[in-house]
């Protein structure tokens, strides 16, 4: 550390040789003949600022546009910024013109950058720039001269990007070619990714207006984003376009379709799976009863598309069962859930049980015509037979035997009628006409009355004048007559 020496009369002392806003420690010591006292205790002190004693460093400009450069530098070395900077000064001018130089004030703040922007400038001209640091005492040595010179085109605008057509692999993009009239485009960068992949690049010519994107994945999202460049450079990167191939996710049939069961065994048709647009590429099948809690899985992953049934057998008759299934392609996941009941023994039945009824109409059935024609004749030949009878009483030598032979007429129509009925396909049993029963007796058809007596026995049922039909019960009503 130098020393300074005043006399013993002096209570000052001037220090130079300092440096500009340092901090300097000082003490004083007494001295005589005998020698020198102890150092009193240090002062400290510290010395002004300074206009910064050198130029900012590794100054560079480059064009940015047709009007617009871009300087960078560094600030001076420590030592020689002579206090804290305040800011810079960047001055530009047009080269070999005797212009004095315009400038621009930087102040330093937070975040803040040794670059700027100088806008403004003239297409295709040459520049120099130089710059400054300043602090609160002024400003240092201008830096050296770089030379700049501005574009001759700027970068072009790029155009936003539309969706004309898409597949399920493929999505075609579009864009306006004109759509900077000013700036020439020499070519297109379009990125794209697929939801959270990387972004990849594919290269277009300037003149193209659209480009088909292929090789992409079904039923999936993904972005697109456009930067048109030409010699002057890229320009702004166009707004990211957010869009999707064709396909959804599978959907779920109904259970009519899709589930088919016995007493022991279920079919699951899972061809009957609408696959959305895109493949489905596994099946997650499971099943548990009703009342359990664990899933018993019995398929997890693809299943050839030719062969989609999935059997599951050795179940309990009369039981209620859950399925659950989750079919997968490129484009999602979806879950459905079936609850069936197997059937009960007493439900089964067999095919050979099984027939297809067709109800006749009623005057159709034979079991109603058939009584109907029988009674018909009977009533139709009892009537002639009356009426014959009627007609010839009064003539009493031809009486007896017209009788009889009416009689054996009545026996012989009577007879093949009940033998009809008997061996009739059609057989009616308890189904024939009352009167049959109650009127004609066979021993009384075989040995006939004497002459001038009843055809039966008293009390004679009444003349059959009309007839009522049930089904299944007696057919013939009859009204009061007597023969």
């Amino acid at each position: 550390m130098p020393n300074v020496t005043v006399t013993g009369a002096d209570s000052t002392g001037i220090v130079v040789g300092l440096k500009p806003a340092k901090i300097y420690l000082f003490r004083v010591l007494a001295e005589n003949r005998i020698g020198r006292s102890e150092p009193s205790k240090p002062v400290e002190a510290i010395t002004q600022e300074e206009a910064p004693g050198a130029a900012p460093v590794k100054v560079r400009a480059h064009p940015t546009s047709s009007q617009s450069i871009k300087v960078s530098w560094k600030p001076p070395m420590t030592e020689f910024q002579h206090g804290v900077l305040k800011g810079y000064y960047v001055g530009y001018k047009v080269t070999d013109k005797p212009e004095s130089f315009v400038y621009k004030t930087l102040e330093i703040g937070e975040e803040f950058k040794e670059e700027c922007h100088v806008t403004g400038l003239r297409r295709n001209t040459k520049y120099s720039v130089v710059v400054q640091a300043f602090n609160s005492k002024g400003a240092g040595p201008p830096s050296d001269e770089v030379t700049v010179e501005t574009l001759e085109n700027d970068p072009p605008l790029t155009p936003p990007l539309t969706v004309m057509d898409k597949t399920t692999s493929s999505i075609h993009l579009a864009w306006d070619s004109n759509y900077d009239k000013r700036n020439p485009v020499s070519g297109y960068v379009l990125h794209h990714k697929h939801e959270s992949d990387s972004w990849e690049e594919s290269h277009i010519a300037g003149d193209q207006s659209s480009y088909l994107m292929p090789n992409l994945k079904c039923g999936s999202k993904y972005q697109f984003f456009l930067t048109a460049y030409n010699s002057a450079g890229k320009g702004e990167p166009s707004e990211i376009l957010v869009t999707k191939t064709e396909g959804g996710a599978p959907l779920a049939p109904d259970k009519q379709s899709m589930l088919s069961t016995n007493m022991t065994a279920a079919t699951m048709n899972l061809v009957s799976w609408h696959d959305g647009g895109c493949p489905i590429t596994s099946f997650l099948v499971r099943y548990r009863q009703q009342q359990d809690i664990e899933w018993v899985i019995i398929n997890d992953g693809p299943l050839p598309p030719d062969n989609r049934k999935v059997e599951l057998v050795g179940l309990s008759p009369g039981s209620w069962y859950q399925i659950h299934i989750s079919a997968t392609n490129l484009a999602g996941t979806t879950d459905a859930e079936y609850t069936f009941s197997t059937l009960n023994t007493l439900d089964a039945v067999t095919p050979k049980t099984v027939v297809n009824k067709v109800t006749a109409p009623f005057y159709l059935d034979m079991t109603i015509i058939l009584p109907v024609a029988v009674s018909a004749i009977v009533i139709l030949i009892v009537l002639i037979v009356v009426c014959f009878v009627v007609r010839k009483k009064h003539s009493s030598e031809h009486y007896g035997r017209d009788m009889w032979k009416s009689f054996r007429y009545i026996k012989r129509m009577i007879k093949t009628l009940l033998a009809q009925l008997e061996f009739s396909p059609f057989h009616l049993g308890a189904q024939k006409p009352r009167f049959l029963e109650k009127c004609i007796d066979r021993h009384a058809l075989d040995h006939p009355p004497p002459l001038g007596s009843t055809l039966c026995p008293p009390p004679c049922p009444p003349l059959l004048t009309k007839m009522t039909f049930y089904i299944n019960k007696p057919l013939i009503a009859f009204a009061e007559g007597n023969i």
